[in-house]
């Protein structure tokens, strides 16, 4: 079985919540799961669909952030 972390009250983390490929819709994370040194799996569900959409995304690791500036 998976374990559910929570952020602590005054962390304030915005996260990119992506458009839904099926229907268009704004989509709602789900998990966050680790891949490898530097990156995570987030699963976003759509509300209106169901659909499960999963991005690899980069995390920081090692005090140095991997996401390219954008």
């Amino acid at each position: 079985m998976q374990k559910s972390y929570f952020l602590p009250d005054h962390v304030s983390a915005t996260i990119h919540r992506p458009a839904c490929p099926q229907c268009g819709a704004l989509t709602m994370l789900a998990r966050i799961m680790p891949a490898r040194v530097g990156f995570d799996f987030r699963t976003f569900e759509c509300p209106q669909c169901a659909h499960a959409h999963e991005v690899m995304v980069a995390t920081e690791a090692f005090g140095r952030s991997f996401t390219p500036p954008a």
